[in-house]
């Protein structure tokens, strides 16, 4: 007579068939990766990477309208991994192996672990290749792996006594605290990590939340520290906090509920099944309440998406990647109650499974012909091939530590030269706010972004009075007028004297390059 199968065999199955059936797609999905040029925003975190390890201050020379923990990270891949998008592409993909395993290995029961936590990284993977070669290696990835590292850690912490509670309570909240330097979007990560201190057992759950409370306020603390290392408290706190409110006037932003509804609908079915299913497990005893937070996440980001009114997918990480998550800890919970528990985590794991091999064979990592930094794709910020032209021309016209000008998509193109920008904002849509909006605004909207206007040209203007090396100009940028000459001087008029003190030395396709004479 055959004997039925032992559960424990078949507990570790369980996992173990998840990694099977997945690992082939992703390495399939990995093995081009490498060969994907680095797209548009992330060149200018290449960029601002560059310019804090060569001495230019950021937020002050240098400028985005984000928080400094991307920068930070970029520099860090390029002193470590090297420059070249090739030597990114290689760091992300161990960064997102490495870090989902971490977060895997947190959040996994002690047996299986090593299990559990190659399935919880392989489903992590699965989904991070839906999204395409411009979509991955966003802040958004790292800010999602981060926080939620910190989330599992201060889950963790509440298992734990002494000093290892200590330890994990202080860590996680410093790893959520961390993201306060992300995007304003990580506030949620801080917020959500104190579910698990609040709503875990009773005992010491007053020591739980001030460990949390400790952790965050050193990220604080730190932070600023970093800031003021690596450039100006004052201009990050124009750039973070005063920039982003009318900025979402502009590029085309829309309303946030014709956003919401416009969003890719598989992303806004994974947050509201995870959602859903997590409120009835918690409910019905199967997840404990501890995972509240990790629950709400995806639906959270899902409503900052929205307001965020750019509709970009790569905005979504941290709801794909958390919904991934909330079914894994689901599954592990009902298999680790055996019996019919456990067939149903098994058909749990098979559906997000399948669910996931449908995204990876439709996605656009089949593309045999990746995008490099020869490709023109159409528009000036991603024709590679001319930005890299016109960066290795201007690093033949100036010298090290030379300023350049740019009005345009500079980032590839400064990164390429390796010459710091001449002012703060490197790309037109920071310098000419107005000029960037293309929706009819209120009168008050319209005032907003006019102060603003005012505030960055106070700030940028003045370095062009020492004349920089050189000059690019690129017209018909996104986010424009047209003329690049007319949109820099409508905020910094001072330039009119490029006509007399500099010589036309090259074009790149929208790309002009002047020589100081």
């Amino acid at each position: 007579m055959t004997r039925a199968p032992r559960l424990p065999r078949l507990s570790g199955a369980i996992p173990a068939v998840a990694i099977a059936a997945l690992l082939p797609w992703v390495i399939y999905c990995a093995r081009s990766y490498p060969a994907h040029a680095l797209y548009f925003d992330h060149s200018m975190y290449q960029y601002t990477g560059w310019c804090i390890r060569h001495g230019i201050s950021l937020y002050s020379e240098v400028a985005v309208p984000d928080g400094p923990f991307i920068t930070w990270l970029h520099a860090g891949v390029q002193i470590v991994a090297g420059e070249s998008d090739r030597a990114f592409r290689i760091a992300d993909l161990v960064i997102q192996t490495l870090g989902a395993f971490g977060v895997g290995s947190v959040l996994a029961p002690r047996r299986r672990r090593v299990l559990w936590a190659g399935a919880i990284a392989t489903l992590w993977l699965a989904q991070y290749f839906r999204y395409d070669w411009h979509w991955t290696a966003q802040r958004e990835a790292y800010y999602t792996l981060v926080g939620y590292a910190g989330m599992a850690m201060l889950v963790l912490a509440t298992r734990r006594i002494g000093h290892r509670a200590i330890v994990l309570g202080v860590v996680g909240g410093l790893l959520v605290g961390s993201q306060l330097y992300g995007k304003h979007t990580g506030i949620i990560f801080v917020a959500l990590g104190f579910a698990p201190a609040i709503l875990g057992v009773r005992h010491r759950l007053r020591r739980r939340v001030l460990l949390a409370l400790g952790g965050v306020g050193l990220a604080i603390v730190l932070g600023l520290a970093a800031i003021a290392l690596t450039g100006s408290i004052k201009g990050w706190m124009f750039w973070f906090f005063k920039v982003p409110g009318p900025y979402r006037y502009i590029m085309g932003s829309a309303d946030p509920i014709a956003l919401l509804l416009g969003i890719d609908r598989h992303t806004s079915a994974l947050a509201m099944v995870a959602l859903l299913g997590g409120l009835a497990a918690i409910y019905l005893r199967v997840l404990p309440r501890a995972y509240l937070g990790f629950v709400a996440a995806p639906v959270l980001f899902l409503i900052a998406m929205a307001l965020q009114r750019k509709g970009h997918i790569y905005q979504a990480h941290p709801i794909t990647a958390g919904s991934y998550l909330v079914f894994a800890l689901i599954a592990i919970e009902l298999v680790k109650r055996r019996g019919r528990h456990l067939l149903i985590g098994a058909a749990l794991v098979a559906l997000v499974v399948t669910d996931a091999i449908v995204g990876l064979a439709t996605s656009t990592w089949i593309d045999p012909d990746p995008p490099s930094e020869i490709s023109q794709l159409g528009a000036p910020h991603v024709n590679h091939g001319d930005l890299t032209a016109a960066g290795r021309k201007l690093a033949e016209i100036t010298k090290p530590g030379d300023r350049v000008f740019a009005m345009g998509p500079a980032g590839r193109l400064l990164y390429t030269a390796k010459r710091g920008t001449a002012v703060p904002p490197f790309n037109n849509f920071f310098l000419n706010v107005k000029r960037a909006s293309v929706i009819e605004l209120s009168a008050d909207q319209r005032a907003d972004l006019d102060e603003l206007q005012t505030m960055i040209a106070s700030r940028s203007c003045r370095f062009l009075n020492q004349r920089p090396a050189a000059i690019a100009l690129c017209d018909w940028a996104a986010w424009s007028s047209g003329s690049a000459f007319g949109d820099a001087t409508e905020v910094c008029p001072q330039l009119h004297y490029i006509y007399a003190d500099y010589d036309k030395v090259g074009v790149y396709g929208c790309w002009a390059l002047f020589k100081r004479k």
